[in-house]
């Protein structure tokens, strides 16, 4: 029995060891930045994205990660070997990770700041996009303080009011003292609070007003144009213009975001 369970507990090691090291393999290179590749097809259509997965039975394919959701209707798409007519690496193909809809992947066409086109040669679009980015950036995170610890403060400190109202009914009855006192107290407490919400939803829209001045337009591989607020943008890459150092930045970047980040 000795021997049975030192050997079961030897294989459960190995076991759990040989899936670790599965999950590591398998997971350690999904956030690395991968190239965009641009497919034209013998159909006549042309597709941008990364290759995530490439199978060679029954026939070669590979499965890009097209993104762009919003016009596609899906994040991933099946291409055959056979169907390439054409494989290029666009120097300039962006991806462009935001918070909603997924990955969009284009070619930068004009620079936007209210609405008018302030650049339109790639370089200095992508510089102005890195000037402006951080600043939006730390400007959404304020909002959403303001939206989720000053407006929850006064939301909590108006719920403990009424709750006190009930409780004080509960223990004392509708008409008593006590309700009465804390009804008071309620009807102290709220003209403030309701004054201070709106103080902080004014700030809350005057963050959103000075975000939305600021788009980036992309063109799609099949040529449709498409404009990005900034404000919905987590980070943008253009993988095919990136170094070793470069790759790590945005590697290390999305492993911050991924371990300490909003779920």
């Amino acid at each position: 029995m000795i021997w049975l369970t030192g050997g079961g507990l030897a294989i459960a090691l190995v076991m759990i060891t040989g899936l670790l090291m599965l999950v590591a393999a398998q997971g350690l290179g999904t956030l690395w930045p991968a190239p965009v590749v641009q497919l034209e097809l013998k159909d006549g259509r042309r597709v941008m994205g990364e290759v995530t997965r490439a199978e060679t039975a029954p026939i070669p394919r590979r499965l890009l990660r097209t993104g762009n959701f919003e016009l596609t209707g899906e994040h991933f798409q099946w291409i055959g070997e056979t169907n390439v007519a054409r494989e290029t690496r666009p120097a300039w193909a962006l991806v462009v990770e935001r918070l909603s809809w997924g990955r969009f992947y284009g070619l930068p066409r004009a620079f936007l700041v209210d609405g008018q086109v302030v650049a339109t040669e790639a370089e200095a679009i992508w510089a102005l996009f890195n000037r402006h980015l951080e600043p939006v950036r730390d400007r959404r995170r304020e909002q959403r303080r303001l939206e989720t610890r000053e407006i929850g403060r006064i939301n909590l400190r108006l719920e403990k009011a009424r709750l006190a109202i009930r409780s004080a009914e509960l223990r004392d009855g509708p008409g008593s003292g006590t309700v009465r006192q804390a009804s008071a107290r309620l009807a102290r407490i709220e003209p403030a609070a309701q004054a201070e919400s709106a103080r902080i939803r004014a700030r809350i829209a005057a963050l959103n007003k000075e975000n939305a001045r600021y788009q980036i337009v992309l063109a799609t591989a099949d040529g449709r144009e498409e404009k990005l607020a900034l404000a919905d943008i987590v980070r943008a890459s253009p993988p095919n213009r990136l170094g070793r150092a470069g790759k790590l930045r945005v590697y290390f970047s999305r492993w911050g975001e991924f371990l300490t980040g909003v779920p």
